[in-house]
């Protein structure tokens, strides 16, 4: 399960920062520390369920709450195609500090 688990994590770390390396290389290796960490606890203790429980809500998190966009021009950003798709929204337009404006 935890294997699963660690590799939809990974998926969702792939899917959120694609256009960033930097932050994707981080993400990974935050990842795969965090799991090297947990390895050594027993399958069914309830810390092993908990770790698990947490990387199932950060993949979740990843997946439906981080938007990554670029630069378009000053002060504006344009959501990336596909979280557009993922999300079922247009293409969006957003402008710091306005509300999707």
């Amino acid at each position: 399960m935890a294997l699963s688990v660690y590799r939809n994590l990974l998926r969702s770390v792939r899917i959120a920062f694609q256009d960033d390396t930097r932050v994707l290389a981080s993400a990974f290796a935050t990842a795969r520390s965090n799991f090297e960490s947990s390895r050594s606890l027993p399958p069914n203790s309830s810390e092993a369920k908990a770790a698990i429980a947490h990387a199932e809500e950060v993949a979740g998190i990843l997946r439906r709450n981080v938007v990554q966009g670029r630069g378009d021009g000053e002060d504006r950003f344009r959501e990336s195609q596909f979280v557009s798709l993922r999300r079922g929204l247009g293409k969006g337009c957003f402008r710091i500090g306005a509300a999707n404006g």
